[in-house]
């Protein structure tokens, strides 16, 4: 059963879908067309952000609004806030949200199972102790044709229950555009995640920060599609962004430590006597920047930390 629209006995949305969107006009339509594609037993409502797209996304974000105005409404920036330093998801995103769930997505990913958000909430709904659901995702390029790649979003993608734990021991990767996750103690959630913030580490930060109110679960299926995008924030300036991560790791951990919740003193004592990862990191930066002095270096402090760790 199909449910788009809000009915009028029931105003609240079970499910916000947030899109972030930034010159995507050659991706927009698969994005809008996943979306609408959802075959849900519940209502939806679709927020797309544009944040001052000067190519002509924001115009079809427009005409997908027009044909589809009971579940679909734009935000429109004159000014691009991402720039500006300026959260997006703070300042402008979630005073609007509705829904008891929000699905999240870029503008030039796209999602590839209608029953995609079915499967994640019938999860989420029969387990008030989640706090998120990721499903498989696929790798595509450019053109939205699959690469000969999946994504490795937890290990070996086996389905199951995972906590706070195995995502930082395991290092779980999760594609923003697989992620459903409760709208639920947000102020705590943001509140944690500021005091992470790091340009550098994109979503993870707010990963964490729900994780501390509870477990995830993965499904296995391929629902989404990660687009390997040349122009995007992620695929733009490698070297400057890899070394920036390094750099911030030593000040971010003691922060993650400090945030781990009752039941987790052993992820605490390991991310605040642990620090070899941090160097080798480092030194990797220092390497992809031709500066091998300083990778030496870095390599000598994790050698010696290794040492000490043992």
């Amino acid at each position: 059963m199909l449910i788009h629209a809000m009915p009028e006995n029931n105003p609240r949305p079970l499910v916000t879908i947030l899109c972030l969107a930034h010159n995507h006009l050659a991706y927009i339509r698969d994005a809008m067309d996943g979306f609408l594609m959802q075959q849900t037993t519940f209502p939806i409502e679709i927020i797309m952000h544009d944040d001052c797209s000067t190519d002509g996304t924001a115009d079809v974000i427009r005409e997908y609004e027009a044909r589809h105005s009971d579940c679909l409404h734009g935000i429109y920036q004159h000014r691009n806030r991402y720039a500006e330093s300026i959260s997006e998801w703070n300042d402008f995103l979630f005073s609007k949200v509705k829904g008891k769930y929000i699905a999240f997505s870029d503008g030039d990913d796209f999602w590839t199972d209608p029953l995609k958000l079915q499967k994640q909430i019938e999860i989420l709904e029969s387990d008030d102790t989640l706090v998120a659901c990721i499903t498989g995702c696929a790798i595509v390029n450019q053109t939205g044709q699959p690469t000969h790649e999946c994504m490795q979003v937890v290990p070996d993608n086996r389905p199951g229950r995972y906590s706070i734990r195995e995502f930082i021991y395991q290092r779980h990767n999760w594609p923003v555009t697989t992620v459903v996750f409760r709208n639920r103690n947000m102020e705590a959630v943001f509140s944690r995640a500021k005091r992470m913030e790091n340009p550098w580490l994109g979503d993870w930060t707010m990963w964490v920060a729900l994780l501390c109110d509870g477990d995830s679960y993965f499904l296995d299926d391929v629902t989404a599609a990660y687009r390997i995008n040349p122009t995007s924030q992620t695929h733009t300036n490698v070297d400057e962004r890899r070394m920036g991560q390094a750099r911030l790791n030593f000040r971010l951990t003691p922060i993650v430590a400090d945030l781990m919740p009752e039941g987790y003193e052993d992820v605490r004592q390991y991310l605040l006597t642990h620090h070899a990862d941090n160097w080798w990191k480092l030194a990797n930066a220092y390497k992809h920047q031709h500066q091998y002095v300083h990778t030496a270096l870095c390599l000598l402090r994790w050698a010696w930390r290794k040492a000490i760790e043992k």
